[in-house]
């Protein structure tokens, strides 16, 4: 069954095939998709429409139409096309989501999606943590201080690129000598307030100047983005900060949040403050950081 379909990687594909299959579908399939994703961020709706429009190219019938044949041909497809685990995962997990989403609605009779099996892949998150040494080094050997007050800020505070980029200098407040907390409008359209260490606090007030409430804290001279400093600028601060310390392994902005939750839990800082300083979701997800960096195992006890 699987052969008579044809699937195009997601590298090869063009917009304008991309637009014609969009075109293509009954409205109602459209509405559908749109109604599923008018609550996520902008980024997402990006990157998951791209993911559905390839998915309802490849079936090419109606949802309503939709066989367990179809899902099992499409799972064939990607794991022919797509080698690494996490594009599969994405590419499954958007359907499965998108389908039980029109079944909830009444729109689909059947949540088929529920036939399709998420691959498991590996939990790599331990070789993404740097260590607090060479964090460290990549701050001490940062000579700009825009540059460094960017790689603490991300460390610190755990922050993501993104929310780092949108804070304005109204985001910031002092709340004491001794206080400083930066709110941040984050993942979820959350908000969340975190306390700064003194000393960077003190660092960022230096940087403030005369900048006004509105004002950007990281201001870029292109007006693209408001003023503010693209993300992108931020990964090429990250990415000079690591060839500057000889780190091999990659760093990118979001090793600080995942050295930031590391690094807190073994230092004894209770799980509930990491996960509220982070905005995670939930205490499982904060929870996996003290399983990828045990403090002991019963290896040890066996040789030494």
């Amino acid at each position: 069954m699987s052969t008579a379909y044809q699937l195009t990687p997601l590298t090869q594909v063009e917009d304008s095939s991309i637009e014609n299959t969009w075109a293509n579908l009954e409205l109602t399939d459209i509405k559908l998709v749109q109604l599923w994703l008018h609550d996520k961020s902008a980024k997402s709706q990006r990157k998951i429409s791209l993911l559905i429009k390839r998915f309802l190219n490849f079936i090419n019938k109606p949802l309503s139409h939709l066989t367990i044949e179809d899902l099992h041909a499409y799972s064939d497809n990607i794991k022919l096309h797509y080698s690494n685990d996490g594009t599969r995962k994405n590419h499954i997990t958007s359907i499965k989501s998108l389908l039980g989403f029109g079944h909830r609605l009444g729109y689909l009779p059947h949540n088929l999606g529920e036939f399709l099996k998420v691959p498991k892949i590996k939990n790599d998150l331990a070789e993404r943590i740097v260590s607090s040494e060479r964090i460290m080094q990549m701050i001490a050997l940062e000579e700009n201080p825009r540059n460094q007050l960017i790689i603490k800020l991300l460390y610190a505070t755990g922050i993501r690129n993104e929310e780092l980029c949108g804070l304005k200098w109204r985001d910031v407040q002092r709340r004491s000598d001794e206080a400083t907390q930066i709110t941040v409008y984050g993942k979820g359209s959350k908000t969340r307030s975190i306390i700064v260490p003194k000393s960077l606090a003190n660092a960022l007030w230096k940087f403030r100047g005369d900048a006004t409430l509105d004002d950007p804290v990281f201001p870029s001279k292109k007006r693209k983005y408001g003023g503010h400093l693209d993300t992108s600028a931020i990964q090429r601060v990250v990415k000079a900060a690591r060839e500057r310390a000889g780190i091999e392994r990659p760093v990118v902005p979001h090793s600080f949040r995942h050295a930031h939750a590391s690094h807190s839990l073994e230092q004894g800082t209770p799980i509930h403050l990491v996960r509220e300083t982070l905005g995670h979701s939930s205490i499982k997800i904060t929870a996996q950081y003290l399983h990828v960096r045990p403090s002991d195992s019963s290896a040890r006890f066996l040789l030494d």
